[in-house]
């Protein structure tokens, strides 16, 4: 008598999660966050939305993108500034 030795495989699937990691640009944004508020600090003879544009330019952050991220983070940004003071 033959035994019937089936070939089936058996497959697992193993999820593996990888830790969440910032979004390079996540690092960019926070760079430029601060070199604009360490630039208003520093200059009285410009206006925000002049310091807010050389700084992204000179970083070559695209301003679409930023304030996109600023918007994400305003609430953040906002509790920050309250409990330093500003």
């Amino acid at each position: 008598m033959k035994q019937n030795q089936g070939l089936g495989r058996s497959t697992t699937t193993t999820t593996v999660r990888e830790p969440v990691q910032p979004k390079p640009d996540d690092d960019l944004y926070a760079v430029a966050m601060l070199k604009v508020a360490m630039e208003m600090k520093r200059s009285n003879s410009k206006g925000f939305e002049e310091i807010f544009e050389d700084t992204l330019l000179a970083l070559g952050v695209d301003r679409k993108a930023f304030r996109g991220y600023l918007s994400r983070h305003l609430d953040r940004l906002v509790n920050t500034a309250k409990k330093r003071g500003y």
